[in-house]
């Protein structure tokens, strides 16, 4: 708790300071998002619910207790008085042991109920010897249970992984709406100063009044695209304000001062090396291929029962009865209890229909899980293709960039000395912002790829 409150003092009063903003840096910012945001604490939740199934499903193990007693009375009569408790302990191997006690009292009861006075003890077990030896239901929801733990597990990685890569994109989008922000005004400046030469021009009489419209409206135009890209730029920091959270339950504002760090993609291009070397081990652990993988071993679980259950019923029980009438032979008996319980079906079309829908299941979800494995395969071929040619694209754009930036300050010395015209100045302007504007854009896809990679294939990613 109290690291979190460091961070949220850090975001709001103490990030560093870049002349009159202030920098608010990715890892910072991810650190929030990780440990505040809502959907951090519904994953958690996850976890509890996972516990709660485990320790339903071992609840069908536990001991129980019944007691059954009656009794009716008439006319000064005692009619019956009957008195059973039972103790079954379920086993995890199959057997179920138990011990009762039984004592049946009055006039009127059954020659087959007449008990000893002091009633008879019975401690015994049942035994299935083909139908629920091996595997049963109680054991498979324990099975089950745990694989639900793990498959809650596997969810709240995804939601993580899901939440800490759509945060991560906002930032980048943030950052994209900054950069794009800091060309326009710096271009728009350049136009402003334009104008203040023409018109000084105009005033010595260098340069005709058509000049000064002509760079007024130049200035104009970029002054537009300035506005348009500031309401970009407050977007973006709206839209960042959905992962800014603190415990969970209390939104936070981005302060208007506040500005991203600058687009910089070495991090994650160090951790490209990880990804080409261990490329198919990172796939396997992908969340998406880990809850198919969870899912298989279910419905193997299934698969078994289903077989289980076509088996015959053949349940045998004894019960050992003992009757303290007798208090030096007490546990000493030759009395007893015993029975058979025997069934099949004769056909049991049942039974081989489920196997049958079981196994056509099994055979879906290894479908599933081939084309769920390609589809990310490719995906992350198709990203790491790209990354080359957002290289190439961006060591083209950065030298454009420079020669335009040339071309810019040629024309502006030409344009001083009155040998250019202030259409041939605003077209190199304009040159200039598109080529910073494509060279960001391209930045700005790079670091998103680069960023998927890294969410495709790294469990529990975190830049």
């Amino acid at each position: 708790m109290r690291l979190l409150n460091i961070l949220f003092y850090f975001l709001f009063f103490s990030c560093v300071l870049k002349g009159q903003e202030i920098v608010f840096p990715l890892s910072e910012y991810q650190e929030i998002v990780k440990t505040a945001h809502p959907m951090i604490f519904q994953g958690r939740l996850l976890l509890e619910e996972g516990e709660a199934l485990k320790l339903k499903a071992r609840g069908n193990f536990d001991p129980k207790v019944d007691l059954d007693y009656a009794s009716k009375a008439f006319n000064n009569t005692n009619y019956y008085r009957p008195l059973n408790a039972n103790l079954k302990l379920p086993t995890w191997w199959g057997p179920e042991v138990k011990l009762a006690y039984e004592n049946n009292a009055g006039a009127f009861i059954n020659n087959d109920q007449k008990l000893p006075p002091s009633g008879l003890v019975s401690a015994g077990i049942e035994m299935p010897l083909l139908q629920g030896l091996k595997f049963d239901k109680r054991r498979m929801e324990v099975k089950k249970s745990e694989l639900y733990q793990q498959a809650n597990e596997i969810e709240q990685l995804r939601l993580y992984n899901d939440l800490l890569y759509a945060a991560t994109e906002a930032y980048f989008e943030w950052q994209f709406s900054y950069a794009i922000l800091t060309t326009v005004r710096e271009i728009t400046i350049i136009a402003r100063n334009n104008l203040d030469i023409v018109k000084s021009g105009f005033t010595s009489g260098d340069r005709p009044a058509i000049d000064t419209l002509e760079a007024f409206v130049n200035w104009q135009s970029f002054l537009e695209q300035q506005i348009e890209s500031e309401q970009a730029f407050i977007n973006a920091r709206i839209d960042l304000n959905n992962y800014l959270w603190q415990d969970g339950s209390i939104p936070l504002e981005l302060q208007e001062d506040r500005i991203p760090e600058e687009m910089d993609g070495s991090i994650l291009f160090a951790q490209l090396s990880q990804i080409n070397v261990n490329l198919n081990e990172m796939i396997n652990n992908h969340p998406q291929l880990l809850l198919n993988q969870n899912k298989q071993a279910l419905i193997d679980l299934d698969l078994r029962l289903r077989k289980e259950l076509a088996k015959p019923v053949l349940n045998v029980n004894y019960n050992p009865l003992f009757s303290f009438e007798n208090t030096n032979n007490v546990f000493i008996t030759d009395n007893f209890k015993f029975g058979v319980q025997f069934g099949v079906p004769i056909r049991n079309r049942k039974a081989r229909a489920e196997i049958q829908l079981a196994k056509l299941n099994a055979r879906e979800n290894e479908y599933e899980f081939e084309l769920k494995n390609l589809s990310i395969q490719n995906k992350v071929q198709v990203g790491l293709q790209s990354e080359q040619a957002f290289n190439d694209q961006k060591r083209i754009l950065d030298e454009n960039l420079n020669r335009y930036e040339q071309l810019l300050n040629v024309e502006q010395i030409k344009f001083r000395l009155g040998e250019s015209s202030v259409f041939f100045l605003n077209q190199r302007q304009l040159k200039l912002l598109k080529a910073n504007q494509d060279l960001i854009k391209i930045q700005m896809k790079q670091l998103k790829n680069r960023a998927k990679l890294w969410f495709l294939t790294v469990r529990g990613a975190v830049i």
